[in-house]
C-alpha cells in the first residue's frame, strides 16, 4: 500500500506467473531477457475489500461490546 514494490510478471507458452519484489530487491539486473517496463497502479481484489469491511466491523462491534464506545 505505502512501499512501493516491483512486480515481474513472466507470460510463458504454459502460463503467465508474477513474482513481486522489495525496492532494494533489483533482481532485472541479473536476467538477460528483453524486458518492458510499465508503471501501473494495483487494485484490491473484492475479497481483500470484504475481509477489510469484516474486520473493521469486528472490531466496531469488540470496541461497543467491552469498552462501551459507540
Amino acid at each position: 500500500m505505502w512501499i512501493p514494490v516491483t512486480v515481474l510478471h513472466l507470460v510463458t507458452e504454459t502460463g503467465s506467473y508474477q513474482f513481486g519484489f522489495n525496492p532494494w530487491a533489483h533482481p532485472l539486473r541479473h536476467l538477460n531477457l528483453k524486458i518492458e517496463e510499465r508503471e501501473v497502479r494495483l487494485h484490491y481484489s473484492l475479497f481483500s475489500v470484504a475481509l477489510r469491511i469484516t474486520v473493521l466491523l469486528g472490531l466496531a462491534y469488540w470496541l461497543w461490546r467491552n469498552l462501551g464506545i459507540t
